[in-house]
């Protein structure tokens, strides 16, 4: 459970006597960041809270707590101008705090999303910068392990930054490291990470050549129905159709290599970028020609599977050059770009097309996948996938890398498939729980041992920003019930769709209750995911609303 933020009732909250917590920046299944102010030294810092996994024994927490603390300090050590600063790590409450640098950016995730895929020679300057930071880790003996677009920052003044090393560990603290949980997106997750073998140096630079795919292309390389299928085709299947990519066509096919023997090693990779930008990389900057410079039009929404770091940048952010790359968002969030410009010269022998189809967001899919929820469904701390995978030998059963449902049983008995009345969604929803149809879209699935913990799933054609939703819900809901406590309300990254969290307490009955809701828009409808239970029980039950997130498909029409 996260800390609260500032409410409507409660005073700003200030870890370990120093940090003084502010706008909640996002959030996910793996932790919660805040904007904060160091007091001490009178700057702006990010704040972290990693979220341990539910179910865990006392033992258990303390262990992965303990592995927390001594991967950030390791990941403390790394200096190198493509990563994002790590400046203090804490321990308060029994849970794992860490401090870094605030960086005025929005994540290659947003980019991609808001503005339309890359050029591949922009794509190419990312590529060597992250393979920068990538190895300096490597070479600390750090394996970062959630190599995506949403943990890639693009700064206002045009540096690249790779982030959030939340799932990342020390190669040599290997006795510190739990088992039988598969963290990251799983279409960013190496072939042999998904066979249950360890994550080396190479499986990062899978994730690069997934990441660097997603950005020119516009959609991730792999994709299926839902987590496990696409998994099957991360293990199995090439990537899907290259449209765009042109001249990184070569070194993304060689980083996406099933065998981490046979991937191209991080010396080949540069080589190849360089043959397309011309430059090392360094501390490489993305300049984006003829682009105005001014802060954008509303504050990050965070990146990826995590909570965002970024923050909007104030008066005085130093521009590269005077021309800051990424611009204000071009028009409202919801209109998004459907063409770029390429980058100059393109390699004659591999053209590429400039034109975006004109697919919608959903059906074309997106750079990043997931807000940080273990991709495989945590469930009482085991891994998800002894159904589908025979151990470390590879796929088993026909429905293997094909995109089929076969392997949607093994997902979990203790979950089965929803769908709606209407035909505009299926989600995942605990066995034995109770669908209750109600008016206007409104489904409650109700746990019949208690009535006080359900899950509401929501369905219209307003297509209303989720935000504004969420927003004008508040004041009402307040004046109704008066020990009404805001814990956060904010835009979250959620499967690459406009999408808002509203998490809050309220005493209804003499009984607290905690509710977690998420609204998020596809195409023209609007979705929302609402979990309640008695506050004391709520920690107990998020998996569940994970899980359903996790699983949620919408259905076209």
């Amino acid at each position: 459970m996260t800390a609260p933020v500032q409410g409507s009732t409660s005073q700003p909250r200030i870890v370990a006597g120093r940090y003084r917590l502010g706008d909640l920046l996002g959030r996910g299944a793996m932790g919660a960041v805040w904007q904060a102010e160091d007091s001490v030294l009178r700057r702006p810092v990010a704040v972290k809270e990693v979220l341990l996994p539910h179910g865990l024994s006392p033992k258990d927490r303390a262990v992965a707590c303990e592995r927390t603390l001594r991967e950030a300090r390791s990941i403390a050590r790394l200096a190198h101008p493509n990563v994002v600063t790590l400046f203090d790590v804490l321990d308060e409450d029994g849970r794992p705090w860490v401090v870094m640098e605030l960086v005025p950016a929005r994540s290659l995730a947003q980019v991609v999303r808001e503005d339309g895929p890359l050029p591949p020679g922009q794509v190419a300057v990312i590529g060597l910068a992250v393979l920068g930071a990538l190895e300096a880790a490597h070479a600390a003996g750090i394996t970062h392990r959630d190599v995506k677009p949403g943990n890639i920052l693009i700064a206002v003044d045009g540096r690249v930054k790779l982030t959030d090393f939340g799932i990342a560990r020390s190669v040599e603290d290997s006795a510190l490291t739990s088992t039988g949980l598969l963290l990251g997106s799983p279409s960013y997750i190496a072939p042999e990470v998904v066979r249950g073998e360890s994550a080396g140096p190479a499986a990062d630079l899978f994730g690069l050549g997934a990441t660097l795919y997603a950005t020119v292309e516009g959609r991730p390389p792999f994709r299926g129905d839902d987590p496990i299928s696409t998994l099957n085709k991360v293990a199995s299947s090439p990537p899907d159709p290259y449209r765009l990519a042109g001249p990184l066509i070569p070194v993304v096919e060689g980083l996406l290599r099933k065998s981490p023997a046979d991937r191209l090693t991080a010396a080949e990779g540069r080589r190849m970028l360089r043959e397309i930008t011309g430059a090392d990389g360094g501390a490489a900057t993305v300049p984006v020609p003829g682009r105005a410079a001014g802060p954008p039009s509303s504050p990050p929404a965070g990146y990826g599977g995590q909570p965002g770091y970024a923050a909007p940048p104030g008066p005085g952010t130093p521009g590269h050059g005077g021309t800051p790359p990424w611009p204000p968002r071009p028009g409202p969030p919801s209109a998004p770009r459907h063409r770029y410009s390429p980058s100059p010269s393109p390699s004659p022998a591999q053209p590429y097309d400039v034109g975006r189809p004109a697919a919608t967001r959903w059906k074309a899919g997106v750079a990043a996948i997931g807000v940080g929820l273990c991709v495989l469904l945590i469930l009482g701390g085991a891994i998800l996938l002894k159904g589908v995978f025979g151990g470390a030998g590879g796929p088993a059963g026909s429905g293997a890398g094909n995109g089929s449902h076969a392997s949607g049983p093994a997902l979990s008995a203790a979950y089965r498939t929803f769908t709606d009345p209407r035909g505009t969604y299926t989600v995942s929803v605990p066995q034995g729980w109770v669908a209750e149809p109600g008016q206007r879209g409104v489904v409650d699935v109700q746990d019949p041992a208690d009535s006080g913990r359900f899950l509401r799933f929501i369905s219209d054609r307003s297509g209303r920003d989720p935000l504004a939703v969420l927003r004008s819900e508040e004041p009402g809901f307040a004046k109704r019930y008066p020990s009404y406590t805001k814990i956060s309300l904010g835009v979250v990254d959620f499967r690459g769709f406009d999408a808002a969290d509203w998490e809050f307490t309220f005493v209804k009955d003499g009984v607290t209750k905690h509710v977690l809701y998420r609204t998020f828009r596809v195409d023209r409808r609007r979705y929302g995911i609402y979990l309640s239970a008695p506050d004391p029980q709520f920690a107990a039950v998020r998996q569940h609303f994970d899980a359903a997130a996790a699983s949620f498909t919408p259905q076209p029409g």
